[in-house]
């Protein structure tokens, strides 16, 4: 069996980023917002036809 060693090791823990959640602008929350509405509004149009 091989030893494990710092050499060895292909990870650079100098070189690792914390990953971080891409940050949403308030004008995409309201876009999303009023898709679900308007996907809702009609659905209760097609159903009341």
């Amino acid at each position: 069996m091989s030893k494990n060693s710092s050499t060895s090791d292909p990870k650079r823990p100098s070189n690792i980023v914390p990953y971080h959640l891409p940050r949403k602008d308030v004008d995409e929350v309201d876009l999303d917002f009023f898709g679900v509405v308007s996907l809702l509004f009609s659905t209760v149009g097609l159903i009341i036809k």
